[in-house]
């Protein structure tokens, strides 16, 4: 398998790297030594609606039936709270040098490595909503208001290798 270079555009905001800003958190990132380790960003926002992850399943090799119910409920209420946020988190760059942005879920493209895609002009125009939309899910990720007000909400070019 080949390593591929591919264009992402999105609306939304980039977050700042911890080399612009280390005092920044990623929220849904923990240190190695945090025992909860390093913890989905829809599992976050899950758990910030009420909607806990099934710990105890993490630990056992094999799922009875009840089991892989339980947790196939789980991922349909995660999948349900996401989904109305309207917005996603992604990363570019590289998976070794992740980077991360917030982006309203519809308003993503991606074009692989030699390969073009196609954007109708009116998929470009963004109503006040969409801004209220990233605003929101920041704030919803664990960023403050204050935080996120002074980042630029606006149409984004990047890259990513992997």
């Amino acid at each position: 398998m080949g390593v591929s270079t591919d264009a992402i555009l999105f609306f939304g905001a980039l977050i700042p790297d911890k080399d612009e800003d280390p005092y920044l958190p990623y929220p849904w990132d923990h240190d190695e030594d945090d025992e909860k380790g390093e913890t989905d960003w829809q599992d976050l926002l899950a758990e910030k609606h009420g909607v806990a992850y099934p710990t105890h399943l993490a630990k056992l090799k094999d799922w009875t039936p009840e089991q892989q119910d339980e947790y196939r409920a789980y991922s349909k209420k995660r999948s349900e709270i996401v989904s109305a946020l309207g917005c996603r988190l992604g990363s570019h760059c590289s998976s070794e040098c992740p980077m991360y942005y917030v982006a309203v879920a519809d308003r993503v493209f991606r074009a692989h490595r030699g390969y073009g895609v196609e954007i109708e002009p009116e998929r470009m125009v963004v109503p006040q909503r969409d801004v209220e939309k990233v605003k929101r899910f920041l704030i919803e990720l664990g960023y403050t208001a204050e935080q996120v007000e002074h980042w630029r909400i606006g149409w984004w070019l990047v890259s990513d290798w992997g």
